[in-house]
């Protein structure tokens, strides 16, 4: 009888406890979520509806930041002691069907479409520091588009991470600030069609600045990227894929980064035939003999070097390249003796163009 009597309490206990921290979380879910998340981020937030999911998680239906952040929902789990102890400590976050929008101006220039509300002054009795992190962020079906209005004379450039999995946790409570993370999507274009997948996964600490890091793009399509580099050849891409692994590793902000870019199947397209005049020498005839030169005999070529730098400012700085461009060629020269005479004919027009070019710097001059 008495075990059944300190059963019954404990049941009870349970149930008060249940029914507490729910009436609790029911009665400050906006407080929990888009206050907090206001007064530590400076970030305006706006929800359609609010909802408690038993026992003690918050549910926002259509949350959004301006027009390039949206949420069809998002699920909260807050630590319910961290807040009650004034920090502001998030369980578990989960983001279904995400839209993000980012957006290159200029140069360096991008927006993320927050704007960030007016730093409120506080007492200095109340400017103690607040922790505010999440335990675990689970995203699914989520998009980012990213449009870059930089490039001059021609449209705005879209491409989209689409299907977009990710999933962001603490592994330990001893590890305060570091996360691990695995994520995965595909690459759309802007009308939806695919155009490569990318993976991500490895560990982060932006505390102590130390990271290990993976990044792959497989199977993009070079095509769907001609306006960042057609003007630098005299002829237009036919095909070609690219593969990109990307290793990174930072300890103490001292970042390590080992590249491998793979492109596979490149071939251009042979333009129509004029009738024979004087051609000016252009600096996209000259790129477009010297890239076409490094290819291997079934349009490869395969670039691996490294680079350091910081993993708080990255650049692109101190780059090392390894290996050889021309084991390409050589291989393409010795695959078959067609390819041989065509290689000995394309290194002899590199030297015809280099003669052209110096009679177009004395044409340049002599008319000075």
């Amino acid at each position: 009888m008495k075990f059944i009597k300190v059963l019954i309490i404990l049941i009870l206990i349970v149930l008060l406890v249940t029914i507490g921290l729910t009436t609790y979380v029911a009665m400050n879910g906006r407080a929990i979520l888009l206050d907090q998340i206001e007064k530590n981020t400076g970030i305006k937030v706006q929800v359609s509806s609010l909802k408690v999911s038993f026992p003690d998680t918050i549910v926002a239906y259509d949350l959004k930041v301006s027009d390039s952040i949206k949420i069809k929902r998002v699920k909260i789990t807050p630590s319910l002691i961290g807040f009650l102890s004034g920090q502001v400590i998030f369980n578990r976050v989960s983001l279904e069907a995400p839209e993000i929008t980012i957006t290159r101006k200029d140069g360096d220039n991008f927006d993320f479409g927050m704007e960030a509300l007016k730093p409120v002054v506080k007492p200095e009795a109340d400017k103690k520091k607040k922790v505010f992190y999440i335990n675990k962020l689970i995203i699914r079906d989520g998009t980012v588009t990213f449009v870059d209005k930089s490039l001059a004379g021609q449209e705005p450039f879209v491409i989209k991470c689409g299907e977009l999995k990710a999933d962001i946790f603490r592994p330990s409570v001893l590890q305060l600030f570091r996360m691990n993370f695995d994520a995965q999507g595909k690459l759309l274009s802007k009308d939806g069609s695919d155009i490569g997948q990318v993976k991500a996964s490895g560990w982060v600490d932006p505390i102590n600045k130390d990271m290990e890091s993976k990044f792959d793009i497989n199977s993009g399509s070079l095509l769907y990227f001609a306006p960042y580099y057609k003007e630098y050849f005299s002829k237009d891409l036919k095909s070609g894929n690219a593969a990109v692994a990307i290793n990174a590793v930072s300890k103490k902000n001292d970042m390590a980064v080992d590249c491998n870019i793979t492109l596979s199947n490149v071939a251009f397209a042979e333009p129509e035939t004029q009738a024979t005049e004087e051609k000016t020498v252009d600096f996209s005839d000259f790129a477009f003999m010297t890239f076409d030169s490094l290819l291997g005999p079934d349009g490869n070529l395969v670039v691996d070097f490294s680079l350091r730098t910081r993993m708080d400012k990255p650049k692109f700085e101190n780059v090392k390249f390894k290996g050889t461009f021309l084991k390409n060629r050589i291989e393409a020269t010795f695959s078959s003796p067609k390819s041989a005479v065509q290689t000995v004919e394309d290194f002899k027009k590199v030297g015809e163009q280099f003669e052209d070019i110096g009679k177009q710097f004395k044409k340049i001059f002599s008319n000075k």
